[in-house]
């Protein structure tokens, strides 16, 4: 069935030969062609890479921002708490000495209250009499 290259005749032989260049060549560009798609896949895939990577960068740096953002808002926080509690001290003291001072202004009050009574009692033996105790309006004499 199958005859061998050399019981062939010249125009078979020259067909088989033109016939297996031919199908060389398209296997050729067929390899060629296989190969370029390869490598143009292959810098696609190169160029995938490099995309991921400058996203990640990003990714990394606005990670990085945020958590020193986080870190900022935190201590803010912590100062607002630490400053809102010396405001909070800081008016009790504040309240603290308005009593203070209304306390020593009714005394003030009340001194001279007592000034002007034993200023207008003109009783002799008052005056000359020492006395052990302050002078308050139960020990000076009103008119």
């Amino acid at each position: 069935m199958f005859k061998t290259l050399a019981q062939l005749g010249l125009g078979a032989k020259i067909a088989v030969v033109a016939s297996s260049a031919v199908l060389m060549g398209f296997a050729g560009v067929g390899v060629k062609t296989f190969a370029d798609t390869y490598w143009a896949g292959h810098n696609d895939v190169s160029a995938i890479n490099s995309s991921l990577n400058t996203l990640d960068d990003m990714l990394t740096t606005k990670e990085n921002k945020l958590s020193s953002t986080q870190a900022d808002l935190k201590q803010a926080k912590t100062d607002l708490t630490d400053t809102q509690s010396k405001l909070s001290a800081a008016q009790d003291e504040l309240t603290t000495m308005k009593t203070a001072l209304t306390d020593a202004q009714a005394q003030v009050a009340d001194l001279k209250n007592q000034n002007t009574v034993c200023k207008t009692d003109t009783t002799p033996w008052l005056s000359k009499r020492k006395l052990k105790q302050p002078v308050t309006s139960s020990n000076c004499r009103t008119r």
